[in-house]
């Protein structure tokens, strides 16, 4: 079980994420290329700035954990993945079951990456 200190972390993070979210909700419907794309992105950022399995250990490694996490919501709900924020209080948890429901439907986003990332 996770100590106290780490679960009060986790709220915050799931609170940040519902926050950005909210704050980025587009006003017309995003087409779901762009939305991969900003899926695909936005895992590159991550991986290149920090290791996805550490916990954020500064405003940066927040800020590309945000940003990688909410691409994911967002794509998920478009493909009608059932995902909420309040579910990231379990950041890493949450982070694989959403990527797993992607690879069950053909889609792995670690393996796009890498893919496109060599391409260019």
């Amino acid at each position: 079980m996770a100590a106290p200190a780490e679960l009060t972390v986790m709220s915050m993070y799931s609170d940040l994420l519902a926050a950005s979210i909210d704050n980025s909700a587009p006003r017309d419907e995003v087409p779901a290329g762009e939305l991969l794309v900003r899926l695909v992105e936005s895992r590159r950022r991550l991986e290149e700035g920090v290791n996805p399995m550490d916990p954020p250990k500064s405003a940066e490694d927040l800020a590309l954990h945000l940003d990688y996490d909410r691409a994911l919501l967002t794509f998920c709900r478009a493909r009608g993945i059932d995902t909420d924020p309040s579910r990231f209080s379990d950041l890493h948890r949450e982070r694989h079951r959403l990527e797993e429901e992607l690879v069950r439907v053909g889609l792995d986003v670690a393996s796009l990456h890498t893919d496109l990332h060599e391409a260019t």
